[in-house]
């Protein structure tokens, strides 16, 4: 991650993406997941992992997992003895769906630390409140980070509201079968 995290550092400086002190700024793109998801009904996973990732590259920058269930320590409350010692892997006692914009919040606000870089523009999905808590942590005072639509979720999104719509009954009905998804 580090040797990537250089190579986006110099190709922000060959571009002139630099701030007013000096510091490259690299676009990058989020993505996360959860063990468990099924799509807009159950939103109970155990454990999640987010990645950023450099856009000009196209190399992984930051990556971090959130879980809420440790085998050894929930085997032994299921004894009722206390834990042996161990490396707990459980961090996460928050929601499920907050898991993804934790980690890369964390990612944004560690980057300057880690490489000297700060992420200014993100690409992501449309359907997560990633955006919002970046903008809400604030991780550089003097740049705000600006959110880039991911064109794929963007069509996607827009091709399931159509499905929806088309559907609907309350719209008048439109359409006998399920519309097919072109891309």
């Amino acid at each position: 991650m580090k040797e990537a995290a250089m190579r986006e550092k110099e190709l922000a400086v060959e571009c002139g993406d630099v701030d007013k002190s000096g510091i490259p700024l690299v676009t990058v793109i989020v993505e996360g997941s959860w063990t468990k998801r099924s799509y807009r009904t159950n939103y109970s996973s155990l454990s999640g992992a987010a990645a950023i990732i450099g856009a000009r590259t196209g190399k992984l920058l930051y990556l971090g997992m959130r879980n809420k269930y440790c085998g050894t320590c929930a085997w032994a409350v299921r004894l009722n003895i206390p834990p042996k010692q161990h490396k707990c892997f459980k961090n996460w006692s928050g929601n499920s769906t907050a898991m993804e914009s934790d980690v890369i919040v964390e990612g944004f606000c560690q980057c300057l630390k880690m490489y000297g870089i700060k992420f200014n523009r993100v690409i992501g999905d449309g359907d997560s409140n990633v955006c919002k808590m970046i903008l809400d942590a604030r991780p550089y005072h003097d740049l705000l980070v600006e959110k880039i639509e991911c064109k794929n979720h963007l069509l996607r999104n827009f091709c399931n509201k159509l499905q929806e719509l088309a559907r609907s009954s309350k719209h008048g009905h439109v359409c006998e079968k399920e519309l097919p998804i072109v891309f």
